[in-house]
């Protein structure tokens, strides 16, 4: 039950009981009071419903440009592997053209992450595929990266979002996800077609730094 609601009833019960008594003037008194209260209430609901709506546009902007496959190459100990990355939306993105409630907005933007499905593999060895699923990510949208550090996963990953093919030529890849992040959100950019990866073995501190590429539907 909303706090618009509970006072409604709360003013209901009490203009109820004051007629019985018949103090009119009670009456208008805890009207007034209430009216104002609830006229409060709306206002505060409706500031923090465009801030969280903006919240949400933003993300939904970003999931939007990044979900979809990727597929690239990755070389460890001399041994060439493949790599596969699905990045999932939770909830579906939605445009509603109507007003929504403050409770609807928030519920929304509580439940938009990602479920990031990843694939490894040697092509030359039959049934060398590994796997693991993080569920529920939140992205950073600001910097464009997704770090991969879970129980599910024996080994870690990080990606970053760019805006060109990258050229792996020691680039701070930190720099580059920033930017792209930016221009997704300036409208510049509304897809995303390359992630720059690190990938950490979990028994060697040795990053190594791969490119994925979406796969086309």
């Amino acid at each position: 039950m909303t706090v618009t609601k509970f006072l409604m009833m709360l003013l209901a019960l009490f203009l109820v009981a004051c007629s019985k008594g018949g103090d009119d003037r009670l009456i208008e008194k805890i009207g007034l009071e209430t009216e104002s209260q609830i006229a409060a209430q709306n206002s505060s609901n409706f500031a923090r419903g465009k801030e969280v709506q903006g919240d949400l546009d933003r993300l939904q902007t970003f999931v939007r440009a990044v979900e979809g496959e990727y597929k690239g190459d990755l070389k460890l100990e001399g041994i060439d592997y493949k790599l596969k990355v699905k990045l999932i939306p939770t909830r579906p993105l939605t445009e509603y053209s109507r007003n929504r409630t403050l409770e609807e907005v928030l519920f929304d933007y509580q439940n938009l992450n990602l479920t990031i499905h990843i694939k490894q593999w040697n092509p030359k060895t039959p049934l060398s595929a590994v796997s693991c699923v993080l569920e529920n990510f939140r992205p950073d949208i600001r910097k464009g990266n997704f770090k991969v550090i879970t129980e599910k996963c024996k080994n870690i990953y990080e990606f970053f979002v760019t805006e060109s093919e990258p050229a792996l030529d020691g680039q701070r890849e930190e720099d580059s996800s920033s930017f792209a992040a930016q221009s997704v959100q300036d409208g510049k950019l509304t897809k995303i077609d390359y992630l720059v990866g690190k990938f950490e073995s979990a028994i060697s501190a040795n990053a190594v730094v791969f490119k994925l590429t979406r796969e086309e539907e």
